[in-house]
């Protein structure tokens, strides 16, 4: 753990905290007719961190942040490291305020909040077990601009998807109900950023877990991919994408009748290496991937579906990430759903789940991979949408022997009863199914405290892991 970096964050965040202590003491006095000590928000002057070395003060340095949005960080990380001083400003603005209606309903109750005689059912799930205050996007603007509407203006840019905070997914507003002002929602920073300003830790995502995403990499090299050749050109095109983009999109792309970014479209039988493809594209270009699990979306967001699929697109525009999106069969349909899968895919996008994730992957700006687990070429409706589809079959007798072998190594004992020859000549497995079985042959030997792997152990891995 690196101390000094903690102690450079904590003491800059303390003279933050004291700053913004200074605005809600100003805000509420002059809110409730008290002598302030200062005539005006304005006059009170954030810290200088112009010789700091906290990884806070080199974030506002770096991207040129002024006192507002300072004062929105510092806000929003209050909760987390000092929750004591919002809930005395709740308590003072409740008891010197009640009676001014405006005020109270600008500030609070915000959502996730709960007052202390407030039933604890009636807050929303994900906020229940938290008792203190939360600020909104009205405490934000009652605190920093009171009445005058030209810093309330100025405020609500910052949320503008424009904004570097917003832009970058720093800091944002959750969701509120339809109809409902955009700053009744809750003010949120990411746990990323909430590392870095605290411990200094820096992390390439600021998604949250319930994103469901993941960083995708690999230790394995482009020779590990089946059909490494025949897959060459493909993905070569996918690569010369990410290092030209700019130029493909400022110079010889420029129309208005072209499409921005770039969609790809993996398609094949599950184990082919469509994972191991993605992964191997960020490790050459040195471009991040990040896997999305279409199914535990599609799963954990019953009825959401669509929204949070777009707020995923939204959260990794103009960065340049690749977003990986697997499992894609869940959002496309059931496999029992027709008759055969090349029936499924060919009218895929009709549903409007599928439909409007494909409209939205039409708008997205960066590089975005689909796969899915399909042997059969995808119907034209859904070919259509994509500017490149890429096969990835199931791998030849000769291409399984070669897995075979790769899989054991050299290190691996075989019995004498094992034909490697003869396992891939009569059992067409994937790649991916053929490395299961291998580790599952391996680990029954390793249990019998065995040094060599028996015929048994591969054939009962073959039934275990062989696809239905």
């Amino acid at each position: 753990m690196d101390t000094t970096t903690i102690r450079h964050n904590a003491s800059d965040l303390n003279e933050e905290l004291n700053w913004l202590a200074e605005i809600i003491d100003t805000r509420l006095r002059l809110s409730t007719g008290q002598k302030p000590r200062y005539r005006d928000i304005d006059r009170i002057k954030p810290p200088s961190l112009r010789r700091s070395k906290s990884a806070y003060a080199g974030f506002i340095a770096g991207h040129g942040l002024g006192p507002m949005e300072r004062f929105l960080l510092i806000l929003a990380i209050a909760p987390h490291i000092r929750p004591d001083m919002l809930d005395s400003f709740y308590g003072r603005m409740r008891d010197e305020v009640e009676s001014t209606r405006g005020t109270a309903s600008r500030t609070g109750p915000p959502e996730g909040s709960l007052e202390n005689d407030a039933d604890p059912a009636d807050a929303p799930a994900a906020v229940r077990h938290h008792s203190g205050f939360i600020p909104t996007g009205e405490t934000a603007v009652f605190l920093f601009a009171g009445d005058d509407l030209e810093k309330r203006f100025l405020l609500l840019k910052t949320f503008e998807r424009s904004h570097p905070l917003t832009r970058e997914q720093v800091l944002w507003l959750d969701d509120v109900q339809p109809g409902e002002p955009m700053l009744k929602g809750r003010l949120r920073i990411s746990d990323a950023a909430l590392r870095l300003f605290t411990t200094g830790e820096a992390t390439k995502s600021v998604f949250d877990p319930d994103f469901l995403m993941a960083p995708l990499s690999t230790p394995f090299g482009p020779d590990d991919l089946v059909h490494a050749g025949q897959l060459h050109q493909p993905l070569g095109q996918i690569e010369a994408y990410l290092q030209n983009r700019e130029s493909l999109t400022n110079q010889w792309q420029g129309g208005k009748h072209h499409q921005p970014g770039l969609k790809v479209l993996f398609y094949g039988p599950a184990g082919t290496g469509k994972t191991l493809a993605a992964a191997l594209i960020g490790k050459k270009t040195g471009v991040d991937v990040y896997r999305i699990d279409l199914s535990a979306v599609t799963s954990k967001y019953i009825g959401e579906t669509e929204k949070n699929l777009s707020r995923i697109l939204e959260r990794a525009e103009n960065r340049n990430w690749i977003l990986f999106f697997d499992e894609a069969d869940a959002l496309f349909g059931k496999r029992t759903s027709v008759a055969d899968a090349h029936d499924r895919y060919s009218n895929a996008d009709t549903s409007p789940a599928s439909s409007l994730f494909l409209t939205l992957l039409e708008n997205y700006r960066g590089l975005a991979i689909l796969s899915l687990d399909l042997g059969d070429t995808p119907g034209k409706d859904l070919y259509r949408r994509f500017h490149l589809a890429v096969h990835f079959p199931m791998p030849g007798m000769e291409e399984r022997l070669q897995l075979w072998k790769d899989g054991f190594g050299k290190s691996v004992r075989l019995d004498r009863h094992v034909d490697l020859k003869h396992l891939a000549a009569t059992h067409e497995l994937s790649g991916g199914t053929i490395m299961n079985v291998i580790r599952f042959a391996t680990l029954h030997a390793l249990h019998r405290k065995s040094r060599k792997v028996d015929l048994i152990d591969i054939l009962e891995g073959i039934v275990h892991h062989k696809p239905d």
